[in-house]
């Protein structure tokens, strides 16, 4: 049975999954669009990345792998609630949005929401929805699941290695319990988001190779999220030196 905790928080994200669904549905369906709110006012969860950078410190300071550097603190329901909103409401998804809409944009991708201002306003509504929808999944599955939803930077040099770090986060996760395994809370996640999503998308949008398609450019966008985390506190540190 879930504890009282686990429950609250299970409840809640779901009312933010339906929530965003249903106004996303009704703002694109309708003949005005709404859009969202300009500031979210809530800042990135910097407990997100774990781990020390691997350009720095000693050998013994790096010593450690990077699940028993995980390890050294198991997180509750409340903080993976915290994770959950940082991650989905902090600068980075916004970010994220932004330039996927742009890239949409570019791309001429759904015809049917057309150019300009109110083109490009449907595109980050429809894109900023689905990422609420996904990371609502993929918090409620990883609570039940007893997931561990911080990413873990490698302590290992080299681009290739960290890379491959970054990639393999796509697929496995860390136990509370110790260990990995398939990442089911982002599997389930990556899959119920693009289904839901489509449900406010034009009826031309609907097809296999629509679903298919969507599928690559999520992946490469959490492929993308996961290699920002990996990188770029050795770039901040560079910049801000």
């Amino acid at each position: 049975m879930l504890k009282a905790g686990k429950i609250s928080v299970v409840c809640s994200l779901m009312i933010a999954s339906l929530f965003a669904s249903h106004m996303t549905g009704e703002g694109l369906a309708g003949e005005k669009h709404r859009s969202l709110p300009e500031d979210f006012g809530i800042a990135q969860n910097d407990s997100a990345t774990v781990s020390s950078s691997a350009c720095v410190g000693s050998q013994e300071a790096t010593s450690k792998t990077a699940v028993e550097v995980n390890r050294s603190h198991l997180m509750s329901a409340k903080e993976k609630l915290g994770h959950y909103i940082g991650a989905t409401y902090g600068p980075t998804a916004i970010g994220f949005s932004i330039i996927g809409a742009g890239l949409s944009q570019a791309i001429d991708s759904v015809p049917e929401w057309g150019q300009g201002m109110e083109g490009y306003a449907k595109r980050f509504g429809s894109r900023y929805a689905n990422k609420i929808v996904q990371n609502s999944i993929e918090a409620l599955v990883g609570i039940i699941l007893d997931e561990d939803p911080r990413y873990v930077s490698s302590n290992r040099q080299g681009l290739w290695r960290r890379s491959w770090n970054a990639t393999r986060q796509l697929f496995l996760t860390n136990k509370d319990s110790g260990g990995k395994r398939s990442a089911y809370s982002k599997i389930i996640a990556i899959g119920g988001a693009l289904y839901i999503s489509r449900r406010w998308h034009p009826e031309s949008e609907r097809r296999l190779n629509n679903y298919l398609s969507a599928g690559a450019v999520c992946l490469g966008m959490e492929a993308a999220k996961n290699l920002f985390a990996e990188f770029w506190p050795d770039l901040r540190h560079r910049l801000l030196r």
